[in-house]
């Protein structure tokens, strides 16, 4: 929390609470199945934050809009760009190289925060092949930082022009503004309604709207406030699901629940439970490590065991607790504005670059990753599971699983090459893992982007020729995204 902000521990215990609730969902245990909502409480939370310096600044004259993105870059962007790092070195080593390109391009719009624009080229959050973006999560660091870049311009000249009561009145005008657009999207435009800052904003200034209009509760009465705010959280969690139209009004639930919980700022038990305090410290850390420990589970295959599972999720918060103690709580805060700027870019700078080197050099060169490669011999050998990969013309690999004669082939898009891992488990022989990421499971069909049009169309031909004249009689598994 900003050094600014008096630190509130019924706030943090709101961190751990919203953390918790999106890790569960993530790994899908049961029970959890609203879980997402805890990033709408993080974003009730930054807004409430995010007004109160602003606003505390803007009265006392002394508000600096440098300084105010300096240290939102000092709290987001080091966590993330360990991360990104590491993700990068991991995916050299392990990734194939189409799945190696697409984590360098999420790398590339996480550091610029814009990778809710990339994703929601996608498609929807929950229809789109969800578990296969390692960086997926940072769809929500982008709107924040879209937030922070443009909230203290407009509060900055709201409050030159009209004064602070204004001000006040105008935010409650720009909150049913954008709430509005967000119910009327999110039935004709779900994916904007889902990713975009205009159909998002409304969350973070009801965080707002909560400072600027504080609440002033007894006691008891700050109890029972801070009840059924929770009561609203927990029935958001346990009782939504992805079929609901997200955001949308529904988002209410939530977000007014965690707006009665920063009101109430009461001491019961909740804000004081130790746990919880630990667990909202290290929230941040944990929120971005969870993700890539979630696609790795479903990429060999192992999202449905409990055991890897619970060893993942203990895992998230290890890594979170280390990324918290060796990054987050080392930043240099003595660092002047400007040299914190000019660092911060240069960094981003030398990452982009090294993505941009690295994904050019493993294009045009494959045997440096892959210094075993030669003529006759497979394009590499993956370290996930066991498989051989073949390059074919169709901007894929044609891979064989396990050793042995073929028994069987997995046919389709990268949501069969997903299960891929499963398949070699519960296959004694070896299997045939043909997967073209993108391309439907027809023979006819038409497609906006006519490049990969072709390639899916080349891509079917082949295999269905393969299919008819080379493996007759061999069980095809067939697997495809739902549409």
């Amino acid at each position: 929390m900003d050094a600014k902000m008096q630190f509130r521990k019924s706030i943090n215990a709101l961190r751990a609470l919203a953390v918790l609730s999106v890790v569960l969902f993530h790994f899908q245990i049961s029970g959890f199945a609203g879980g997402f909502v805890g990033v709408d409480v993080f974003f009730v939370i930054s807004g409430f934050l995010m007004t109160g310096i602003i606003f505390k600044g803007l009265q006392a004259q002394n508000f600096s809009i440098m300084s105010f993105y300096v240290s939102r870059a000092r709290r987001i962007i080091p966590a993330l760009l360990i991360l990104c790092a590491a993700l990068l070195i991991f995916g050299f080593i392990y990734l194939p190289l189409d799945d190696y390109r697409e984590a360098i391009r999420s790398i590339k719009s996480s550091l610029f925060f814009s990778s809710n624009f990339m994703f929601a080229k996608t498609g929807n959050y929950f229809d789109a092949p969800l578990h296969e973006n390692w960086l997926l999560h940072t769809w929500s660091l982008s709107v924040e930082w879209q937030f922070y870049l443009v909230y203290p311009l407009i509060l900055m000249g709201l409050h030159k022009l009209f004064g602070t009561q204004k001000t006040k009145i105008s935010l409650i005008f720009l909150a049913i503004a954008s709430l509005a657009t967000s119910i009327y999207l999110s039935n004709i435009d779900p994916v904007f309604a889902f990713y975009m800052l205009p159909t998002r904003a409304w969350e973070l200034i009801v965080g707002g709207l909560v400072f600027l209009y504080p609440l002033h509760f007894s006691r008891r009465l700050g109890y029972a406030c801070e009840g059924l705010g929770l009561a609203a959280i927990l029935m958001s969690i346990f009782c939504f699901t992805e079929q609901d139209t997200w955001p949308g009004y529904l988002a209410l639930v939530p977000v007014l629940g965690a707006a009665l919980v920063i009101s109430a700022n009461s001491q019961s038990i909740f804000g004081n439970n130790r746990a919880l305090q630990f667990t909202g410290t290290v929230s941040y850390s944990v929120y971005l490590w969870h993700w890539p420990l979630v696609v790795f589970l479903y990429t060999c295959g192992l999202l449905n065991s409990l055991p890897h599972v619970v060893g993942a999720i203990i895992l998230s918060f290890v890594m979170g607790t280390l990324s918290f103690y060796f990054v987050e709580s080392k930043t240099n805060k003595k660092t002047s504005p400007r040299k914190a700027v000019i660092q911060y870019i240069c960094i981003v700078v030398v990452m982009v670059g090294i993505s941009a080197i690295t994904s050019s050099v493993v294009k045009d060169h494959p045997e440096v990753r892959f210094a075993y490669v030669d003529l006759g011999r497979p394009e590499y050998t993956s370290k996930l599971y066991d498989r051989e990969c073949y390059p074919n013309p169709y901007g894929a690999a044609d891979c064989k699983l396990g050793s042995g004669e073929v028994s069987v082939i997995l046919f389709g898009d990268s949501h069969a090459e997903s299960t891929a891992a499963a398949v070699q488990m519960e296959n004694k022989q070896a299997a045939l893992s043909w997967a073209r990421g993108g391309c439907p499971i027809l023979q006819n069909f038409d497609m906006h982007d006519k490049d990969l049009a072709d390639k899916c169309h080349g891509f079917m031909r082949e295999k269905l020729d393969k299919l008819a004249n080379s493996y007759q009689g061999i069980p095809v598994i067939l697997g495809g995204r739902k549409n």
